[in-house]
């Protein structure tokens, strides 16, 4: 068998092993024929994409200086290089090696979007687009779309996004990159249609493809961290309705609050049971039994509704005094419930990234948060809902207690809310590491193009600050509420 058959051979393996994201494997294959082939740059072209897959930036370098030496006018090899500068954070000379891969061939769409993908690490975002607007002139392929769309994002431009992605899946409709990128896209379902149908097709068309595994595991999680929304608003709709009720009689309020923990329960069930039927057989179960901070979540979930229901049940069976005082001090206790199941299960949500690490948790939390565009600010809309229901209450000017038990309950959670949205956007701002371009493939035409989903790399700039005014909002109306609590009148 010849040389050059040996190696079209090798190349086919090779790249059936790679679209499978098998790294592993097709490092093995290229390395139990490296010693035949020393003297072909393609061998450690591959042999370098193959360890930059893998994240091994050092050594994917070294095999790109090794085929450059050989073939030293080749794009492919000076990509890999870039790419393996990058995933070590030298940026300037990927820069560099990038730069030199386009010089040599600009009329391929590879060369630019690969140097305006460097540029987006980089947080030069206007360059980066000019980049992938100039490989889409050249190349309007799905995977340049995909990049556009990422740009787009972090320049915090969602609609433009938006239409990248639409644009993209009307010349490949069946790009997994695009597919992918649609949940972190605000409002990406108008494109795509509902996410979890979405994944969940993707997933049994390719049982074993761990982009669309991973990106449901998150999605799921974060429907059941909404879930944790419902017993507190549950208890606000309490505090704001039961004055309403002439004379707040016993039997009455207690009512209302059995009625409301009913229609919150048949609720969650309901949405529980859409969701296990909406994705693969006993996906739901598992997902929430394998993760600690998931199981916790839900116990934390069940907890708080356990907690508002009897506390609320409690306020109505009291009706007057300081039984009633208490059962609503209790009542507002529900908050922290309530927020730690939403931060268990957004813990969880981020630890099911691939590669997540103890040491890089802060940096995964705020690319969790990438990971869903900007709808991870969409929780905010029930705080305004529940801090508008509080701030109502405060008009009951007979039995003011509840109206403190309202704005206090709204108010913390609200609160709290926004400092942990805030803290999330300030990392996510400050950890602009490197090490998730091995999460992004190279661009089109070179060795290794696989369909691995983006990295979780750059902010955008436009990052929500929740200012002075926002906090300081809900802080008075937490403050406003425990002073009713402890000091409004009751029936």
């Amino acid at each position: 068998m010849s040389t050059g058959a040996d190696l079209d051979r090798i190349g086919a393996r090779w790249q059936v092993l790679t679209a499978a994201a098998r790294h592993r494997d097709a490092l093995e294959l290229i390395q139990a024929h490296l010693d035949a082939h020393r003297a072909e740059p393609y061998v450690w072209t591959l042999l370098s994409q193959t360890l930059n897959n893998l994240g091994e930036g050092t050594d994917g370098e070294s095999a790109a200086r090794e085929a450059l030496e050989l073939e030293p006018l080749s794009t492919s090899a000076l990509i890999n290089l870039s790419r393996g500068l990058a995933l070590q954070g030298r940026f300037t000379e990927a820069e560099t090696a990038a730069a030199q891969a386009r010089d040599l061939d600009d009329q391929q769409a590879g060369t630019h979007a690969w140097l305006a993908l460097v540029h987006h690490e980089q947080g030069r975002y206007v360059e980066a687009l000019e980049g992938v607007q100039e490989a889409l002139r050249l190349q309007p392929s799905g995977d340049n779309f995909a990049l556009l769309a990422e740009i787009r994002i972090s320049m915090g431009q969602h609609d433009q996004a938006r239409r990248a992605l639409a644009d993209g899946l009307a010349a490949d409709p069946q790009n997994r990159q695009l597919l992918l990128l649609s949940g972190r896209v605000s409002h990406g379902e108008e494109v795509v249609g509902d996410q979890v149908e979405l994944l969940s097709g993707m997933l049994a068309a390719s049982p074993t493809d761990r982009g669309p595994l991973d990106q449901l595991k998150q999605e799921v999680l974060a429907r059941g961290r909404h879930l944790a929304l419902l017993p507190w608003l549950q208890g606000v709709l309490f505090c704001f309705l039961a004055p309403l009720i002439t004379q707040v009689p016993a039997g009455g309020a207690a009512a209302l609050a059995l009625w409301l923990g009913l229609a919150v329960i048949l609720r969650a069930r309901f949405l529980l049971r859409r969701l296990s039927r909406a994705v693969p057989a006993g996906f739901l179960r598992d997902v929430l039994r394998e993760s600690p901070d998931a199981r916790k979540g839900v116990a934390a979930l069940i907890a708080a509704e356990a907690w508002v229901l009897a506390a609320g049940f409690g306020a109505g069976l009291a009706a007057a005094g300081d039984g009633l005082r208490w059962s609503l001090v209790l009542l507002m206790g529900g908050t922290v419930l309530v927020l730690a199941a939403r931060y268990l299960l957004h813990r969880a949500a981020y630890r099911a990234l691939e590669g997540f690490t103890e040491e890089a948790a802060p940096e995964y939390a705020a690319a969790r948060d990438r990971y869903a565009g900007d709808r991870s600010g969409r929780a905010l809309w029930a705080g305004v809902l529940g801090a508008l229901l509080g701030l109502l209450a405060l008009l009951q000017q007979t039995y003011t207690v509840f109206a403190g038990a309202a704005s206090a309950f709204a108010g913390a959670f609200v609160l709290a809310e926004a400092v942990h949205f805030s803290v999330v956007k300030l990392s996510l701002r400050r950890h602009l590491n490197s090490r998730h371009l091995n999460h992004r493939t190279p661009p089109e035409g070179h060795p290794g193009d696989t369909d691995r989903p983006g990295r979780l790399g750059k902010p955008p700039p436009r990052v929500l600050l929740l200012g002075v005014a926002v906090l300081l909002v809900p802080a008075l109306m937490l403050a406003a509420g425990t002073w009713l609590l402890a000091a409004g009148s009751v029936p």
